[in-house]
């Protein structure tokens, strides 16, 4: 029977390969992701990428070969908003004008925003939505498990049946996602509730360990290369606070005034404030109240470098890794005692990424945990600001001193995949929508979101390769509040997913050169860090788990709390009863339920063993 299981899915993939031949797009990039199926649908293999061509009703190949439809339809989009002083209303942006405009004129499509903000959580906005009856047609979250809550209650659209008659009108999203479309396929009942974006973390990384190198320069020291060199570096920084480079001089903030605030609406007015920084703003390391995100590197260094694929799945449901235990507990452990020896912000359970951004500009932090390119971003600019606001030797660089038990560099890093895209009950423009999805994953509407126009965006050098330009003084409705205008491209999610005249160098030439004021070479070894060594599991697509349902708020809410008090609240001496009395509170409230039922679904689809079928 599992022989059975399996060559279903292979059908699948091998039907889907060939449409992508057949319709002839070659710019997207589909994934090594493997998935392992546990039961026959039932359907048809051959139908899952659309039966025949005819068009449905309404719909007809315009001049210019897009699918248009003869009356206007009308859908509405989530759209990701982080209140930007930049661009406080991003649906009013001229980003998601433009999106609306080619909509209209490609597919007559009229498309509505529905903002959701995107800190602290998406999903908390979203499932108010949901459950009213009011979410967006198009939705995207981070939160796959939250979707799966609401599809069980027939809140959410089953997009499988939908693929297979009109999968052959989506050619730039099965060119672009490739196997992610069917990431989250269940085999036992054909459900399919997300299509999955692309990220590719492989060859780019997934979070960093950052470092002032300024700083590490004015006091004499080494890069840091071991656990015990870090923590002396960051005891370095705290007792050497009074020798850092711009302590005890005032520095100053440029903020760029709102546009109602200009004498002259064509000329930009700035406002610069001027601060003091003392030996006492300086925090030799920051974490903010996602600590399983800002510690990640040192977490995952703790993790059994002889894991299997088995434990790493029955382990997963966690994207901050808090059901490995022991890896958690020795990882806290840590940041305990580095909370007791002043070490760590002492605000940083309630410190979100707007406080701790603006800490690293104004130079008060020396080292960190972030995204593999965060210093580089043109809207973050930690290297940047620094420059401005301290001085010209302001410096983040990577480095890699969290090692496991084998003295060894280890970064487990997710399948290619990004955020869940789906359509609520709700939605009655259901071909609508996954035209607007196809749309969002053409190369020219990607390359267009995330490198914007040239001459105001980015310049094209004698190489072909892209420069992206300072934003400083563009106008504020063509800022990019998030990188490479992720909060809006929808379906893909870092630089290198489209391809430029051919040039199959792009993807690491525009990598190397995407970011203003930045060196390619820091970017280039900012990658070579990030990419070291990294660990990859194959996706696992087993059965509903009952136990998952509407748990991942709440797990992710106590684990929160948990490291909270574990760092701040208790004593060293302590620490080991403290934890495992915790623990058992996570276990209890439905931590154990999961792993259990994770670890059966395992055992009925493959057997007791630890590795999945090739």
């Amino acid at each position: 029977m599992k022989k059975k299981k399996l060559l279903f899915l292979v059908s699948i993939f091998a039907v889907a390969l060939l449409f992508l031949a057949a319709c002839g797009d070659g710019n997207g990039t589909d994934t090594d992701t493997d998935v392992t199926a546990t039961t026959d649908t039932g359907t048809d293999a051959t139908d899952i990428t659309g039966g025949d061509s005819d068009l449905p009703d309404g719909l007809y190949v315009d001049a210019n070969g897009n699918y248009r439809f003869e009356e206007t339809r009308t859908i509405s989009v989530a759209l990701w908003d982080r209140n930007h002083d930049r661009i406080p209303n991003f649906d009013e942006s001229a980003w998601a004008d433009w999106v609306v405009e080619q909509m209209l004129e490609v597919h007559n499509i009229a498309v509505e925003w529905r903002t959701v903000p995107r800190w602290p959580n998406d999903y908390e906005a979203q499932s108010i939505l949901i459950a009213a009856g009011e979410a967006a047609d198009v939705g995207y979250t981070f939160n796959n498990a939250n979707i799966t809550t609401f599809a069980e209650m027939g809140g959410i659209h089953n997009l499988y049946p939908l693929l297979q008659d009109y999968g052959h009108l989506l050619p730039n999203m099965y060119g672009l996602l490739g196997r992610n479309v069917y990431h989250n396929l269940n085999p036992d009942t054909g459900d399919l509730w997300t299509i999955t974006g692309w990220n590719n973390n492989a060859t780019n990384g997934r979070t960093t360990t950052w470092i002032r190198e300024d700083w590490l320069n004015v006091l004499d020291l080494p890069i840091p290369t071991t656990l015990e060199e870090f923590e002396a570096t960051l005891t370095a920084f705290r007792d050497r606070a009074a020798e850092l480079p711009g302590v005890g001089e005032t520095g100053s903030v440029t903020h760029r005034l709102p546009e109602e605030d200009w004498e002259n609406e064509d000329e930009p007015e700035y406002e610069t404030t001027y601060f003091d920084l003392t030996a006492s703003d300086i925090i030799p390391f920051l974490m903010i109240q996602d600590v399983g995100w800002t510690a990640s590197t040192l977490f995952e260094s703790f993790i059994d470098p002889n894991i299997s694929e088995r434990e790493w799945f029955v382990n997963g449901f966690d994207d901050r890794r808090f059901h490995f235990e022991e890896a958690m507990r020795e990882g806290t452990r840590v940041l305990n005692r580095w909370f007791n020896e002043d070490l760590i912000f002492h605000d940083f359970a309630i410190t979100e990424n707007r406080d701790s951004e603006d800490r690293i500009r104004l130079g008060h932090v020396g080292a960190t945990v972030q995204n593999w390119d965060m210093p580089f971003r043109g809207g973050d600019g930690w290297t940047r600001y620094g420059r401005e606001n301290i001085n010209d030797d302001v410096n983040w660089i990577p480095i890699t001193p969290f090692l496991n038990v084998n003295d060894e560099v280890q970064q487990f890093v997710p399948n290619p995949t990004d955020r869940f895209i789906f359509l609520p009950e709700t939605n009655d423009q259901k071909l609508a929508s996954l035209l607007y999805i196809d749309f969002l994953s053409r190369p020219e509407t990607i390359r267009f979101l995330q490198i914007g126009e040239e001459g105001m965006h980015h310049e094209v050098l004698e190489d072909g390769s892209i420069a992206m330009l300072d934003q400083t003084d563009i106008p504020n409705e063509w800022f990019q509040p998030s990188g490479m205008n992720f909060d809006i491209t929808l379906t893909v999610n870092n630089l290198g997913s489209w391809q430029f005249d051919g040039d199959e160098d792009f993807a690491l030439t525009a990598l190397s050169r995407a970011y203003p004021g930045i060196e390619p070479e820091a970017v280039l070894h900012a990658r070579e860090i990030g990419t070291y060594n990294n660990i990859m599991f194959r996706n696992v697509i087993l059965r509903t788990r009952v136990s998952e349902s509407g748990m991942a708020g709440p797990l992710s809410d106590l684990r929160n709390q948990i490291f909270h008090r574990m760092i701040a609240q208790v004593s060293p001496e302590n620490f080991d009863a403290e934890w495992e009395r915790e623990y058992e509170i996570y276990l209890n409230t439905g931590g154990r339920a999961i792993i259990d039922e994770r670890d059966q679904a395992w055992v009925e689809a493959f057997g007791d063993v630890d590795t999945m079928p090739e």
